[in-house]
């Protein structure tokens, strides 16, 4: 830190004074890595939770592909595809994928820590990727009555030109969605090493 305040007293300043929000958003890859170790340091993995969890988890992923097949980041409101019926799709992959590693987990442990995680990060995320989209796209207004997370039978965007964009396996790697998948796929495997861990040393 002493190393930081003599060559770089400006970003020492904006870290003293960021405010707790920036913080959470600016650490939240941090925690979370090490909210993942905590998770896999405290898990009881079995063959069957690790099917049911994986299960869970690539249904996350489903809907993350599904939504990055859409996403047009930055450059104009997304409304088509789930995002139709949830304006933060990503957002729910990642916690239907944080619940199916719960479930690999086999912890209750686990599931805390999973669970503080979400609680304390995805409020600010989600408010702060509302303010963004609201100042940057006038039309946010009308997609406002789109549930902001969990889907609603009963409010979601009527089928338009607009909404009926087909997915884009161009936009699909152009975002890098695979590293979701990719990602579950590391984790799933990392359990399974737990599992043997346990019945070699006793871990």
């Amino acid at each position: 830190m002493r190393i930081i305040i003599l060559k770089h007293p400006i970003v020492y300043d904006k870290i003293i004074h960021m405010n707790f929000k920036e913080k959470i958003v600016r650490y939240r890859v941090s925690v979370g890595i090490f909210v993942l170790l905590l998770v896999l340091i405290f898990a009881e993995p079995t063959f069957k939770s690790i099917l049911w969890g994986g299960v869970i988890g690539f249904a996350g992923v489903l809907i993350r592909a599904w939504a990055s097949g859409h996403l047009n980041k930055n450059n104009k409101l997304t409304v088509s595809g789930p995002y139709r019926f949830s304006r933060n799709p990503l957002y729910l992959g990642n916690i239907i994928m944080g619940i199916g590693l719960m479930v690999n987990a086999n912890s209750y442990i686990s599931a805390i820590f999973l669970s503080l995680y979400f609680l304390l990060f995805y409020p600010f995320l989600i408010i702060r990727e509302k303010k963004y989209l609201k100042n940057k796209f006038k039309d946010y207004e009308n997609f406002e009555k789109v549930p902001l997370l969990i889907p609603n039978p009963f409010r979601y965007a009527k089928r338009t030109k607009e909404t009926a964009q087909k997915f884009s396996f161009t936009r699909y790697f152009t975002n890098r969605e695979y590293n979701a998948f990719l990602g579950l796929l590391t984790i799933i495997l990392l359990f399974v090493l737990r599992i043997y861990l346990r019945k070699i040393i006793g871990w």
